[in-house]
């Protein structure tokens, strides 16, 4: 098994940072997609409230 996980670049870094209990969520980054253009009410259409996450 392999992949590359946040906080780190392959199954044994993602296990570490299990245990060490490390938080691993970062704002989203603009290679993924830009949030800024989607930022707002999210009573709007096509608007959130979120900009952080923990993407695989």
């Amino acid at each position: 098994m392999s992949g590359l996980f946040p906080g780190g670049q392959d199954l044994d870094d993602f296990w570490e940072n299990l245990v060490l209990g490390k938080d691993c969520i970062t704002e989203i980054p603009k290679e993924r997609w830009d949030w800024r253009e989607y930022y707002g009410d999210p009573t709007e259409t096509n608007k959130t409230n979120v900009k952080w996450g923990v993407l695989l």
